[in-house]
């Protein structure tokens, strides 16, 4: 792998890392409390490990498949999250980030990434996923994720930006909960 392709992985862990690790967790916690948010949990660890970003097959689509049935809500949450954030990024674009998440053309699959990741890569106007091998040396065929004409040549200021529209994103999150809780009867 390049350093273009080490970026863009980087990159799409962050985002799913936010859907995955932050918000799925506590939807489910707030849905059904701790046991469900460890039911979502090991669920989402056993899509990581064994579903190889929604190309896998046989023991690890099992996995992705419950998986993506409990994850389905939060990563719209998490895509919608995203694009507000562009709002707050410089060099950003929240339009840009909502008509990608209108149309199938440059969208990720829930597996790579899913509206997260399609809403980063249009907000920032980078192509995201693309073909990689993993750390078992597996071929994984991804699609490209973002607008097209975008590049994939993508160095650390692209990193940079993922990684500061995710914290926006993080405030977003937070800053909702909180408003839910002040306002809760």
């Amino acid at each position: 792998n390049d350093d273009y392709t080490i970026t863009r992985v980087g990159m799409g862990l962050a985002l799913k890392s936010f859907d995955k690790g932050v918000v799925a967790p506590i939807f489910w916690y707030l849905i059904g409390g701790l046991p469900v948010a460890f039911i979502y949990s090991a669920l989402a660890f056993y899509g990581w490990r064994f579903g190889r970003d929604g190309h896998g097959s046989g023991f690890g689509e099992a996995g992705v498949t419950l998986e993506k049935l409990m994850g389905f809500i939060p990563n719209m949450l998490s895509g919608v999250l995203i694009a507000f954030a562009g709002i707050l990024t410089p060099t950003a674009g929240m339009t840009r980030a909502f008509l990608g998440l209108m149309t199938t053309k440059g969208a990720a699959t829930y597996g790579e990434g899913g509206l997260p990741m399609t809403a980063a890569a249009h907000s920032l106007n980078v192509s995201l996923g693309g073909p990689t091998t993993d750390l078992d040396g597996q071929r994984i065929k991804r699609g490209w994720i973002g607008p097209s004409g975008a590049t994939a040549q993508l160095e650390a200021k692209h990193l940079h930006r993922v990684l500061y529209i995710c914290f926006m994103a993080h405030l977003l999150f937070f800053a909702s909960l909180s408003s839910m809780l002040m306002f809760a009867p």
